[in-house]
């Protein structure tokens, strides 16, 4: 919104960093007024209240919660880095039965964080939508794995992966499936 007129001004005139996280005029004018009505607010020693549903954001650079997102990128950070190190097929972790396992799990682990990332740096409903569902996979993934890592050592670690996470990912589904009927 325009400070001097309060109309909308076109998605344009918005600053890069703003669009490229997909904001547009009437996304801007919500939070302009949001952040308007927040320092009056605190101006006037009034309570902070909830704006749709949740509390008053500083935006930086575009990003709603700039510290949640960055800090979500470095949760990431150590699985990704395993995965790009090539420590997998390094001493002293070269030839160990879990390397499948740890593998998949940097692999959904540096996604979850991704997403997490991305859902706090924009509040979509797609990002919303990846970032739980990445959590929930995660979630699934770490009870997978507990029960892979007790299975017999006689089975390969994909054979146990496969025996763990199968039936587990297939509730996952089912769960995903009714989130998005019901």
């Amino acid at each position: 919104c325009d400070a001097h007129t309060g109309m909308a001004v076109p998605t344009k005139c918005l600053p890069w960093s703003m669009r490229a996280l997909g904001w547009d005029c009437a996304e801007n004018c919500r939070y302009e007024c949001m952040a308007q009505t927040h320092a009056t607010r605190r101006l006037n020693r009034e309570q902070t209240v909830h704006f749709f549903g949740k509390w008053p954001f500083l935006r930086v650079f575009g990003v709603q919660e700039f510290c949640s997102s960055a800090f979500s990128l470095l949760n990431g950070v150590p699985h990704f880095w395993f995965l790009v190190s090539g420590a997998p097929w390094k001493d002293p972790c070269k030839g160990h039965r879990d390397i499948p396992l740890w593998l998949v799990f940097a692999v959904v682990q540096s996604n979850t964080w991704l997403q997490s990332a991305l859902f706090h740096a924009r509040d979509t409903k797609l990002f919303e939508t990846l970032d739980y569902h990445s959590a929930t996979l995660g979630l699934a993934l770490y009870l997978a794995s507990g029960i892979a890592m007790n299975l017999p050592e006689s089975w390969s670690m994909v054979s146990a992966l496969g025996a763990a996470f199968t039936p587990i990912c297939i509730i996952w589904v089912a769960h995903i499936y009714y989130l998005h009927t019901v």
